[in-house]
């Protein structure tokens, strides 16, 4: 329930409220619950820097560090079955994105056993600076995935959280 304006996102009924207010006062019949003065942000809602996911925190690249990335090689690390779903968690795929599961089923889920997942995806860049978003639907296993590239000399992997924030940082 959120508007995007400039990069900004402004919470629907706190709109109506204000709205609704700003008329009241202008016609002169503000209604006592309208005439206490409402709360304004300092600055726009921004993408949270870390989460708490399996009782550990979860540091998420800012929308600022993701908006000053160039061409970057988006890795969406869910499960096949969660990207398909009808309402996935954490947002539809990204058009951009490879879909690079972290954890399948019996797999390898060490550094090289993704780094070749990424190879048979066709999506590991030869250059290890190379910008990397990684994500999933919280940031778990995005940070997962972060972890392994990093492990291997990449220098430039950054945990999207996932595809809506990288969406709202404007990545697609």
């Amino acid at each position: 329930f959120f508007l995007k304006k400039s990069m900004a996102f402004t919470c629907i009924p706190c709109v109506l409220i204000l709205a609704a207010s700003v008329a009241a006062a202008r016609s002169g019949r503000a209604h006592a619950s309208l005439a206490r003065p409402i709360a304004t942000r300092s600055r726009p809602l921004a993408m949270p820097h870390a989460v708490e996911r399996h009782g550990q925190t979860i540091y998420l690249a800012t929308e600022e560090e993701l908006q000053a990335l160039v061409s970057p090689v988006i890795v969406d690390a869910r499960d096949p079955e969660v990207i398909a779903a009808e309402a996935p968690d954490g947002g539809f795929k990204l058009a951009s994105s490879i879909a690079v599961q972290w954890n399948t089923p019996g797999g390898d889920t060490t550094a090289e056993g993704f780094a070749a997942k990424m190879a048979a995806a066709g999506c590991l860049p030869a250059d290890k600076a190379q910008a990397i978003v990684t994500h999933c639907g919280g940031g778990g296993k995005g940070k997962k995935a972060m972890d392994a590239l990093t492990a291997l000399g990449y220098t430039n992997v950054h945990n999207g959280g996932n595809a809506d924030l990288i969406r709202g940082a404007g990545l697609e």
